[in-house]
């Protein structure tokens, strides 16, 4: 067993992969696996597997990776095939770098988590950012709420809102 594996080998999707799922079990926990070039994965024709698309690059297996380990929370656990959630327990990603930590101990299954029944009165608040136009567009509109249904507007005007705001950060 090591603590640290530096993958600076062939930088193919193939051969990162390979590596990652040839020495997981061979590091020790508290040690981490640390994949350097894979920028490789972008469009880099040589790098790929099929050689025409990034669609089995190792930056899409990593992202495979991150879904299996933040799927075990016991309402929604959806057991893999093939799966590192036993030993993976964290990621980081960096420029052109994917760095595994590896730890079996910290690897379970999340549990809820009570207060036991009492109410602190702390209110979620999710969302209530991007409400600030659609009160205004109610308050503009409000004199045709006997008429209009304005549920359904109010909805889609949310929407409307919260895809151009989230777009900014897509592009």
């Amino acid at each position: 067993m090591v603590d640290i594996i530096v993958d600076d080998g062939g930088h193919t999707s193939m051969d990162q992969i390979v590596t990652l799922v040839s020495t997981v079990n061979k590091i020790k926990d508290g040690g981490i696996l640390f994949v350097e070039d894979t920028h490789s994965s972008y469009n880099l024709k040589d790098f790929l597997i099929d050689n025409k698309s990034n669609k089995y690059s190792f930056i899409d297996f990593s992202k495979k990776i991150i879904d299996d380990i933040n799927t075990k929370f016991s309402k929604n656990f959806k057991k893999y095939k093939f799966s590192f959630s036993d030993c993976i327990y964290s990621m980081q990603i960096f420029e052109s770098v994917v760095v595994f930590k590896i730890d079996r101990s910290k690897c379970f299954n999340s549990k809820v988590v009570t207060n036991k029944g009492k109410d602190y009165n702390i209110y979620d608040l999710t969302g209530i950012g991007n409400d600030h136009p659609v009160v205004r567009f109610e308050k503009f509109f409000s004199f045709f709420s006997p008429v209009i249904r304005l549920t359904k507007l109010k909805r889609k005007f949310r929407d409307i809102i919260n895809k151009r705001m989230i777009r900014k950060f897509f592009k």
